[in-house]
């Protein structure tokens, strides 16, 4: 997968999340969007309409969030997917290569009852999300050709570890230390991540109160993309909605 470089030297690359249709990346923007499909998956015909519009915008390629490989609505997701050609899925809360394997198998089923290339649908793996995921970082080496990609979420890990992260605007600030476990899970992403030669983005997805609260939002986010960058992510993960911070 490659991705594009913006001018600016302090800007990694970026993937959007979009959660809803009504705040679209802007053209040009994003060097990904990956839609998290709330059901608007089932309904082939509007999410063509909206995988289209996404189209338009140009410059981007479009992954979509499957919520799980136990997922009751799976086959209609995938069958969505492929036949409305996007470039690939997200596998959420990946657990090792065995999913990637598994998700493998189904899109090239998938991909060849709708007379689709094998291999056109790439994987994208969220990994070390859970305290058992972090150990399984050595399995993805290999797994697949269809992964192109790792990316990190620090917030469910921080979840499962009782691990409170603090207010977006004070994340740099002097008296707060990072939690060991959490720059264990991410030095193991992108360690896992030069093994199996793919790109590791790390999400900075932070809820919107927290940047409508902020005084200097802005900032602090940008500090946090150095951060991923100076640590070896490759880029970022930012949410698009009303109230969070678009990367243009």
């Amino acid at each position: 997968m490659s991705c594009r470089a913006d001018d600016a030297p302090h800007t990694s690359p970026v993937f959007y999340r979009l959660n809803d249709f009504a705040h679209p990346p802007l053209a040009g923007s994003a060097d990904g969007t990956i839609v998290i499909p709330a059901g608007a998956i089932e309904n082939t015909e509007c999410f063509k309409e909206k995988m289209d519009g996404l189209r338009r915008l140009g410059g981007t390629v479009i992954y979509a969030q499957l919520p799980s490989l136990d997922d009751a609505k799976l086959d209609d997701h995938l069958t969505a997917i492929i036949q409305h050609r996007l470039d690939g899925i997200v596998l959420h809360g990946c657990g090792g290569g065995m999913d990637v394997q598994h998700a493998g198998c189904l899109l090239a089923v998938h991909e060849a009852l709708h007379n689709r290339p094998d291999g056109t649908t790439k994987i994208i793996a969220e990994v070390a999300a859970t305290p058992a995921a972090c150990f399984t970082l050595q399995t993805y080496a290999g797994s697949s050709p269809r992964l192109v990609a790792f990316i990190h979420t620090p917030r469910p890990l921080a979840r499962a570890l009782n691990i409170d992260l603090p207010a977006i605007a004070t994340l740099e600030a002097a008296d707060y230390f990072d939690p060991a476990p959490l720059i264990f899970a991410r030095a193991q992403t992108v360690l896992a991540a030069a093994i199996a030669q793919v790109p590791a983005y790390l999400d900075m997805t932070w809820p919107a109160e927290d940047f409508a609260a902020a005084a200097h939002a802005n900032s602090a986010w940008e500090r946090m993309a150095l951060k991923a960058q100076r640590e070896g992510f490759h880029g970022h993960v930012s949410v698009i909605t009303g109230n969070i911070l678009k990367t243009d």
